[in-house]
Order: structure tokens, then sequence, then C-alpha cells
């Protein structure tokens, strides 16, 4: 693969951790930002504690996001990374409510991964820490599992889904300055506890990758029973524009495919699992360990989520021979 930061001190870091922290804006742009954002008054409708700006159902509000990000925010990364490319970018904003857990996750699949990598690049634009959901990773993990992740969330099952919240206590929590920048690969396991501050916390996510790959992105296919198929598309730099994950999942609820994009393959899904012993090695291998202070900070609060996502999982997938909903109800609704 391509050396992505210019810098080999931050080349060597991201290339052992998965993600790197880099100062790349001042006061006075992250305060152009958070204008930005208060003037498109979007909110977190529904409450979660959690609300990215991606998910917007207007185009033309996406469109508008897209626009600024890759003309205001998007040069920047020019001076820290060798000839990146634009994907997408979104507000990512944690209200203060106790139910905005982010659980231990990976980002969607953009690019061929064994040949080059997309980058999530998360701007801080408040001082955060534990208390108002700082970003938190996993060392190392984007050497953990090498399946792709398609849309629509969260239909298509992911590596780490079984232990998402499990996974939870072994994060490690980045504190950051107004500016500062994570830069991390998609494939890197994060997350965020919840804000439990009285005030909003603000960040932005920008996605890219290096100039010379090609945008792709897997669909669930909506017209195959009794197994996870997924259809490769090549997508361009407008991808967002048009899709966002509610939208798959109304094309998926309809049985329609994306008839507009070029399709490429389709391949049989088998999810990859780990145990959690296997797990736990490599979470010790790469310095992840459990947080004792975190766990009984905001165990109850994660145990309690956990069994909510869980019952949405279950409705989402309604698929009761699954073996892992198998697990689930017998853990939580026997």
């Amino acid at each position: 693969m391509d050396v992505f930061f210019k810098d080999i001190e931050y080349q060597k870091q991201f290339d052992k951790y998965g993600f790197v922290k880099i100062k790349m804006f001042t006061e006075d742009e992250v305060n152009i930002f958070k204008e930005f954002y208060k003037s498109l008054s979007i909110h977190d409708e529904i409450k979660y504690g959690f609300s990215v700006s991606i998910d917007q159902m207007n185009d033309e509000v996406r469109m508008r996001l897209n626009t600024f990000f890759k003309s205001q925010v998007f040069p920047r990364f020019e001076q820290f990374l060798n000839h990146p490319k634009y994907f997408t970018g979104s507000f990512m904003i944690k209200e203060p409510y106790p139910t905005g857990t982010v659980a231990a996750h990976q980002d969607w699949t953009f690019v061929e991964e064994e040949i080059f990598q997309s980058l999530m690049c998360w701007i801080s634009l408040d001082k955060t820490d534990i208390t108002n959901g700082a970003m938190a990773f996993l060392k190392g993990s984007h050497r953990f599992f090498d399946q792709v992740r398609g849309f629509p969330c969260p239909l298509v099952p992911e590596p780490v889904e079984e232990y998402r919240y499990k996974l939870m206590p072994y994060l490690n929590v980045i504190d950051t300055e107004p500016g500062e920048v994570l830069i991390f690969d998609n494939k890197t396991i994060h997350g965020s506890f919840p804000n439990t501050s009285d005030k909003t916390r603000h960040g932005i996510s920008i996605t890219l990758t290096q100039a010379s790959a090609d945008f792709i992105a897997y669909y669930l296919n909506p017209t195959i029973n009794g197994k996870y198929e997924l259809i490769k598309y090549k997508v361009e730099d407008d991808f967002f524009d048009k899709y966002n994950n509610p939208k798959f999942h109304q094309f998926f609820k309809n049985k329609k495919l994306l008839e507009d994009l070029v399709e490429i393959e389709r391949i049989a899904l088998t999810p990859q699992k780990k145990d959690w012993n296997a797990l736990q090695v490599l979470l010790n291998e790469n310095e992840n360990y459990f947080n004792n202070a975190n766990e009984e900070k905001f165990g109850k609060l994660i145990c309690e989520q956990e069994k909510w996502h869980l019952q949405e999982l279950s409705k989402f997938r309604n698929n009761t021979k699954e073996p892992l909903l198998q697990r689930i109800k017998k853990k939580y609704f026997s």
C-alpha cells in the first residue's frame, strides 16, 4: 500500500495502532464550522443521543453539506496526506443523553482494502474526554478482521457485532482539543461512551482515500432469502448526495436494487467470527486492557442499551433461526 502520511512518524503510529491524532485546524476555523452547523437547523429528533448529518433524508441538505466539507474542510488534509481523494463528510453530534453509547464497530467498506485504505478523519470541534463522548479505539484492530462491511446497517452482519458492547471497557479513550483530528482506518474498531455532560459535543467526519483508488459500496441483495449475498457497486464521490443508510433501508424493504449504479459482482458473505478467547489474545497483544473505571461508570447504562440494541437488531433481521439471535433471546428474554 502507498504511504498515506507525509510525516513518517504519523505513518508509523497509524500503521501500528490504526489511528493517529494531529492538530490541523485553528480555533477560528472551528468556530466557522460550528456556525455552519447551526445554520442547518438539524437536530437529534429521535433523542437517541447521537446523530449524523449524513442520515438527513433531504438530498439538498446533504449536497450542501458535501459542498461545504469538500471546499472548506478537505483541502487541509492535502497538507498532511499524500494525494488524498474526498468521498464524503458529516457532522457527528452527541447530545447530552445517557443512551448515546456508540458501541464498538467498524465503518463501511469503500475501497478494495487488500490494495488501498480508506480513512475516517474525525475533527474535534469541542474539547472532548470520557464525560462527553470522546472517540475511543482498539489499538491495532485494523488487523483483526478482513471482512467487507456493507449497507444497510445493521442488516449486514459485522465481525464484531456479537461483542460490540463487551468490547467497550477495552476501548482507549482519546481526549481531544478543538481543531485536533483523529485519523483512523475504516477497519479500526472504534466507538464512544455517552455524553453525560450538560453540553452538546460537536465533531465532523471526513472520509477519504488515495487518489488512485476507486470507490465501491456493498449492498445486501434484498431479493435473496436465507443467505447473505452482497452486490458490489462502483460508486462516485457524489454517492452520499443520492444515498444514505436510511434510504438503503427503504430500498431493501421494497426489494429494490441500485439500478443507477454500475454492478461489479455479487459475493456470498460468510460472516467472520472469532471466539472471545481468541479476541482477548488479540486485545492483549495490541495493548488493549480492561478499564475497570469505565466499566464501573458506564457498565449499567451500556447493559441496558445493549438489551435495547439487540431487540432492535432482532426486529431488523426478522430471522429467529440466526445463531446470534438465538443466543440473544436466551440471554435476555427467556
